[in-house]
């Protein structure tokens, strides 16, 4: 879990750097102290969700990037969706398959 603090702190801090804003202005801005502002930047202590919530809005990126380091999956999924719109299924009672068709026409089976 440690690891993990230690992780999004480096990223809180790479955006700070990134915009040339100080320590002392964030502090200020989320009405903390600049020790405890540091705090939470070096991973000595246990960063609030309501923080990293601010810290996001403030540089306006997905929380998400902030924990994961990586863009949120949604796109991933919308794309898995419209995919799976392109394609119309019916079922095949007398051998227990559906059939999806896609638009190409080929035939899919799978068991149910």
């Amino acid at each position: 879990m440690a690891e993990n603090i230690k992780q999004i702190a480096v990223r809180i801090r790479t955006l700070r750097e990134i915009s040339g804003e100080s320590a002392a202005k964030l502090a200020g801005l989320f009405n903390i102290t600049q020790e405890e502002y540091l705090n939470f930047e070096s991973g000595q202590t246990d960063i609030p969700v309501s923080f990293l919530y601010e810290i996001a809005s403030h540089y306006k990126v997905e929380l998400t990037a902030l924990l994961t380091g990586g863009e949120p999956h949604r796109k991933a999924v919308s794309l898995a969706r419209a995919q799976a719109r392109e394609y119309s299924a019916g079922a095949d009672i007398s051998t227990g398959t559906w059939r999806l068709i896609s638009p190409r026409k080929k035939w899919k089976s799978l068991r149910l």
